[in-house]
């Protein structure tokens, strides 16, 4: 698979993943219902499933066997919509034949589901197959929409991709019987429409009116939230913050169009932007952060210099020896006008690469790069070997055991790695989510850093 296409499929991961909304009344799955999950998994093997919460991010429930035989393994998994969706995501690698098979499932829990039956599922070769029909993926649907979204997205460098060639994607499934009689291929054959009409049309009158009327966004709802969220990034700048709470709309639209503005406002590119004040007061209004004030306030606002400055200083790391230092002495024995600290760890392929790519560039000489291992310390000779094999210079090993050093990897969010944070000598923030390597813009940045 091409490394084009490989960032492409990642994009979609992320582009179709799931998210939960308000309950509905007429649900048989309500608020805080839980479902139970059942898996068939050969021995010494495990899996997990994921389901999303309101703030759309994602719980990974794992299923594990630790026997010499095969066993079903049952668990209940808390839902909080009419159609929860339970997500399985894999990448497997073929030593022998030295190729990745991806694995992509949606898996809707239908409407007639009762929360007192069993969802049945089986575990083989890497995937996961749904035992009834209770949950289902429709991965013909998904498949035709990824490649038309491939498509657009190279709509330059292989051909102008048309509203014509998605309209007859949209008809192939609406005038099939075995699909048009399905509710739930129906609605998800409409909602992937418009969303793919964004891409190749922004400004069409469908996502307006999509936006504008929509009153059923109970069902499937990462294709509504990616809706949502582009209508919103195409169009801040014009949007009428005054009139969003009017009671033209209804709750579930209301609870999108915040969601979609506070996913808007998180991405490194608009978080703390002076530009976007009027959207951060409208959000600051809504029933959503109302509810989780503490999650999505650090997230629109970039971190607190001081504060920053205070919990870094006294950071524990150990060196290759397994010598215990502070971060702010770890500093004065390396001088250097700018730092890029690069989280990683042994069993992150992605920081390895990044780790890699740094060391094939010419780094600008006023900027020192510290890498900062975050495996746990059993894990520390593997860490140390790993370190020395690739090369690092300024290696440190976070101690995970230290309360304050747990505290400090909270205040920053580390919720995923590789992640990289640029300081400068005075532990002043610069950037708290910098460039990754891969990025174009990774070194031009970091040689104009002066500029900051």
């Amino acid at each position: 698979m091409s490394l084009i296409f490989r960032d492409y499929f990642i994009l979609v991961l992320l582009f179709f993943c799931c998210i939960e909304g308000y309950s509905n009344q007429q649900s048989k799955l309500c608020v805080d219902d839980s479902v139970s999950v059942s898996i068939n998994i050969p021995p010494k093997s495990y899996c997990s499933l994921g389901i999303r919460d309101v703030l759309n991010q994602v719980r990974f429930i794992r299923f594990e066997n630790e026997s010499e035989k095969m066993q079903i393994i049952t668990k209940s998994i808390f839902v909080i919509d009419r159609y929860p969706v339970l997500e399985y995501r894999v990448i497997k690698f073929d030593s022998a034949t030295k190729k990745r098979q991806f694995f992509y499932h949606d898996f809707i829990i239908k409407k007639e589901f009762e929360k007192t039956d069993t969802l049945h599922f089986e575990f083989k070769g890497g995937d996961l197959f749904s035992l009834n029909n209770n949950a289902v993926s429709y991965d013909d649907l998904y498949r035709a929409y990824f490649k038309s979204f491939i498509a657009v997205l190279e709509r330059n460098k292989v051909k102008q991709y048309s509203k014509q060639d998605l309209d007859s994607i949209y008809f192939v499934y609406h005038n099939n019987d075995k699909y048009s009689n399905d509710y739930y291929m129906n609605q998800l054959n409409k909602l992937y429409y418009i969303r793919m009409i964004q891409e190749i049309e922004p400004s069409n009158k469908l996502v307006e009116e999509y936006f504008m009327n929509n009153c059923n966004s109970e069902f499937y709802y990462s294709v509504v939230k990616d809706i949502y969220l582009k209508f919103i990034k195409n169009r801040n700048g014009v949007l009428k913050f005054k009139t969003l709470n009017s009671n033209f709309y209804n709750k579930n639209t209301l609870y999108f169009i915040s969601l979609s503005m506070y996913l808007f406002l998180k991405d490194v590119d608009n978080k703390g932007k002076s530009q976007f004040e009027s959207a951060r007061k409208w959000l600051r209004t809504t029933e959503l952060y109302r509810h989780n004030k503490d999650i999505i306030e650090p997230d629109i606002m970039p971190l607190n210099n001081d504060e920053f400055k205070r919990q870094i200083s006294g950071l524990f790391l150990l060196n290759d020896k397994f010598e215990t230092n502070t971060f702010s002495v770890i500093i004065k024995e390396n001088p250097s006008e700018y730092y890029l600290l690069d989280f990683w760890a042994t069993w992150c392929k992605p920081c390895l690469d990044g780790i890699k790519r740094i060391h094939n560039m010419n780094i600008p000489q006023n900027v020192k790069v510290i890498n900062l291992g975050t495996d746990k310390l059993d894990k520390k000779n593997i860490w140390r070997k790993k370190a020395i094999e690739t090369q690092q210079k300024l290696s440190y090993l976070i101690d995970l055991s230290d309360n304050q050093n747990k505290d400090f990897l909270k205040y920053i969010k580390l919720n995923s790695i590789p992640r990289y944070i640029l300081i400068d000598k005075n532990l002043n923030l610069i950037d708290e989510s910098f460039f990754p390597p891969h990025d174009p813009n990774f070194l031009f940045e970091l040689k104009r850093v002066k500029l900051f």
